[in-house]
């Protein structure tokens, strides 16, 4: 139930189109370039992490986190589009006094085709390459009134993990596009 939610929060999530041509540009030949931004969640499947997490005693987890970026995008007159995009995930949890974090940064490269095409909306299958730097930081919150000295001569109570990665990137793309005018939608169309 938790991915079924998570893939229609994702599919849901609308992407903000700022048009990069201007009025007086032509568009004969029909190819758009746009930049724009993105929310939502990324999902990703943390079970062998949760595992030794949990059986460390720190906090595991979910498959969902926040992710936030943009890119550029390129859209050919014959409705092949290029795809460049940047994002930043991050997730915390905690229970009692223990705290884990989770952060990313993505970049990916993606081509694809636009099924739809319509005035004021657009959807886009793409595929491609992604590069992940992923970042694990699990620690222990320490009583207010504790020295340094008596911090660093304790025990460890924070413990940080990194890993980069390549992943084959598959996603589709709804885009809404509400300040578009009649105008411009004749030229794009």
């Amino acid at each position: 139930m938790n991915k079924i939610i998570s893939i229609v929060v994702i599919l849901s999530t609308l992407t903000l189109v700022v048009n990069a041509q201007s009025e007086s540009d032509s568009l004969d030949s029909k190819n758009l370039s746009i930049m724009y931004f993105h929310a939502g969640f990324q999902m990703q499947e943390y079970n062998n992490l949760n595992t030794v997490l949990q059986n460390n005693g720190f906090t595991t987890l979910s498959d969902n986190s926040f992710l936030m970026g943009g890119g550029y995008q390129y859209l050919s007159k014959i409705s092949i589009i290029n795809v460049s995009d940047f994002s930043v995930f991050i997730q915390s949890t905690s229970k009692q006094n223990n705290t884990t974090k989770i952060k990313g940064f993505e970049l990916s490269q993606n081509f694809g085709y636009m099924f739809i095409n319509e005035n004021k909306f657009q959807f886009i299958s793409f595929g491609g390459l992604a590069y992940t730097w992923l970042s694990a930081k699990m620690f222990t919150e320490i009583p207010n009134n504790t020295t340094v000295s008596n911090f660093l001569s304790g025990t460890a109570n924070q413990f940080e993990m990194s890993a980069n990665y390549w992943l084959a990137n598959v996603g589709g793309q709804f885009t809404f596009s509400p300040t578009m005018k009649k105008k411009q939608e004749k030229r794009l169309s």
